[in-house]
């Protein structure tokens, strides 16, 4: 008879109960981590016929709480040096088929953490992964036909992990030396075979090796160490050991990317340009609409007053006679003329004040300079009056 294959699909549908468990958990608050490993335990439990996990989904947040709180106890007694009786009150409350006696983990230690980390390794990978089960959300409402991620044979053996993923660096105590073989023997009569080998720090001169790394045979284990918490303390024969999760340090020898040509280099500082120049823009522009506006000036009024360019001696009457605008062109060369005599020579006494009416008594180079300074003042004096 051929054996029957499942799906993907068929298994989530399987392990509904668990998935609806860990969001349950993870919904109050507790360490992803920690949610994972209660909720193998709870499925290794059910496969006992222990089937409190069924209840879950029905249960109020406050009993969702008390219930991952009974099954961290039970993993912290999994792990701890000395055998400590867990109290699981509720969990085996909520058996219906009778009571789980405590004092089962205490003494199957290497059973219940075989078991829990088969369920981590195994269906855990389909139960915790959220890709997964959003696609079949998706595929329950119709929003997708048949995914190929779903429809594909779900295969139980167990996929090779690295040595990195599966190991665990441990730290000593200072005057409290360790031997390899304590360790390994420490791991082995609680859990089984469950270490591959423990390396030490190689010392020179018969000094105290201060670190080490101990690989397992599966990543569940590490989760099981750990249990969400980055660092753990192990007594071993009153000496402590601190195991924490070894993550591997990546060492670039080369840059990621080739670095851009010059050209997308010159096109990203001009647009970094033209954005700074337009954020200055919008930055004055908020500045003026916060500032009052001023009001503007008013209009000047209409003024009677002759135009600025005419001086209060030049200023004349547009009905005024012909025969002062001669008086006053006479006046002004004889100024301009007495002005030019001085400037010319200083010895020359300044000249009385005449008339220009009368001939000049001068020689007649100084009569034609007296013409043209007149014809010049007249011209002035005409340009201004127009």
């Amino acid at each position: 008879m051929a054996e029957q294959m499942f799906t993907v699909r068929d298994v989530l549908y399987m392990y509904s109960d668990a998935r609806t468990a860990y969001d349950r958990f993870v919904g109050i608050g507790s360490n992803p981590e920690q949610a994972r490993n209660a909720v193998a335990l709870l499925v290794w439990l059910d496969q006992c016929n222990v089937r409190a996990i069924q209840h879950l989904p029905g249960l109020s947040p406050t009993v969702v709480s008390l219930v991952a709180a009974e099954a961290n106890s039970v993993l912290d007694c999994l792990r701890g040096p000395e055998p400590v009786v867990p109290a699981i009150p509720l969990i085996s409350a909520l058996c219906k088929d009778g009571d789980v006696d405590p004092r089962f983990f205490t003494f199957h230690q290497d059973l219940v953490v075989r078991g829990v980390a088969d369920i981590l390794d195994g269906v855990g990978s389909l139960i915790f992964n959220n890709h997964l089960n959003k696609m079949l959300r998706r595929y329950q409402t119709g929003l997708v036909g048949n995914p190929p991620e779903l429809m594909a044979a779900y295969s139980c053996l167990s996929v090779a992990v690295p040595e990195d993923c599966r190991s665990m660096f441990i730290t000593f105590s200072r005057g409290a030396p360790i031997d390899r073989e304590e360790i390994f023997d420490y791991f082995r009569q609680k859990w089984g075979d469950c270490v591959v080998r423990v390396l030490m720090e190689k010392t020179a001169g018969g000094s105290q090796p201060m670190y080490g790394r101990i690989i397992f045979r599966s990543e569940a284990f590490v989760q099981l160490v750990l249990n969400g918490e980055r660092l753990v303390k192990i007594s071993i024969r009153h000496r402590q050991i601190w195991l924490r999760n070894r993550r591997r340090r990546l060492r670039l020898r080369f840059p990621l990317a080739p670095p851009p040509p010059l050209r997308a280099v010159t096109i990203v500082v001009r647009i970094a340009s033209r954005l700074r120049r337009r954020r200055l823009r919008l930055c004055h522009l908020r500045l003026r609409l916060r500032l009052p506006l001023a009001p503007p000036p008013p209009p000047p009024p209409p003024s009677t007053s002759p135009s600025p360019s005419l001086s209060a001696s030049t200023s004349f009457s547009p009905l005024a006679s012909p025969s002062s605008w001669s008086a006053d062109f006479e006046a002004d060369a004889e100024k301009a003329t007495r002005r030019t005599l001085l400037s010319s020579s200083t010895l020359v006494s300044p000249l009385p004040a005449r008339s220009c009416a009368s001939p000049p008594s001068s020689s007649s180079s100084t009569c034609r300079r007296r013409r043209q300074l007149a014809g010049l003042a007249a011209r002035r004096h005409r340009s201004g009056q127009i």
